[in-house]
């Protein structure tokens, strides 16, 4: 059973955790760009412009979310008993064509090579959904608006960023001071996370609607790992350091 700090008591879904109902904060507020261009100092006041535009309080309902992304013996699992297609990189070319060269060592990892549609229907298949992108925040900042899950403080040791140097995913569970205030680990770094959310594409080359990404990964720079960051993809895109969670109703 996992119980949070003011949550009722629960009995928890395996492998989730329950986010009580309540307020949290949006964006970033200027209190905080303030403290991140002193921590900083390359960092612009313009680069959080959108940031703050966005920033407000915000209340939701209670939900349950994943401890941790999905990895990829839980997405093998999902194809063994589905059929549903493999990452393209678990496939064998040249003398293993044919074969699945599933990734043993990485077997705790999170799956990536995941389209939104592919998240979408592991999800479902799990009896549950992917989080919206508001959800995946207030489950990340806690309801003191942290910037990252553990505070306002930057820690490499907490997180895998590009600085991290680790250049590639790590276990899902090797960040374990990364936690989140209610107790959700890897929210930021090693992968982004796909959310239900759609967004307009402001490009005519995109007509279908974006999809959102939080979170940052093993590739992206500290400043992206910010809690308040979301980025929108092509939901058909799939990459390196694209994957996934899931949530449920309460």
């Amino acid at each position: 059973m996992e119980i949070g700090p003011g949550t009722k008591r629960l009995m928890a879904p395996q492998g989730m955790v329950y986010i009580p109902p309540g307020g949290f904060t949006v964006g970033t507020t200027k209190e905080q760009v303030k403290l991140l261009t002193r921590a900083h100092r390359e960092w612009e006041d313009e680069w959080f412009a959108s940031e703050l535009e966005w920033s407000r309080g915000e209340h939701l309902s209670g939900f349950w979310i994943d401890k941790y992304p999905v990895t990829n013996a839980e997405y093998r699992e999902f194809t063994a008993a589905t059929g549903y297609a493999m990452p393209a990189h678990w496939l064998g070319t040249g003398e293993n064509e044919g074969k699945v060269i599933f990734p043993k060592p990485k077997a705790n990892h999170p799956v990536t090579f995941v389209t939104w549609e592919d998240a979408f229907t592991f999800a479902r298949w799990k009896g549950k959904r992917l989080p919206t992108s508001q959800e995946w925040e207030k489950a990340a900042r806690g309801p003191g608006g942290n910037i990252w899950p553990w505070g306002n403080v930057w820690d490499p040791e907490k997180a895998n960023s590009s600085e991290s140097g680790h250049g590639d995913t790590t276990a899902v569970d090797q960040f374990k001071l990364g936690k989140s205030y209610y107790g959700v680990f890897d929210l930021v770094g090693n992968v982004w996370q796909w959310c239900l959310d759609r967004v307009a594409s402001q490009e005519e080359s995109q007509a279908e609607p974006m999809r959102v990404l939080r979170g940052g990964s093993w590739r992206s720079p500290v400043f992206y790992t910010r809690c308040a960051v979301k980025y929108a993809m092509d939901p058909k895109r799939a990459s390196d350091n694209f994957g996934f969670r899931c949530a449920r109703d309460v």
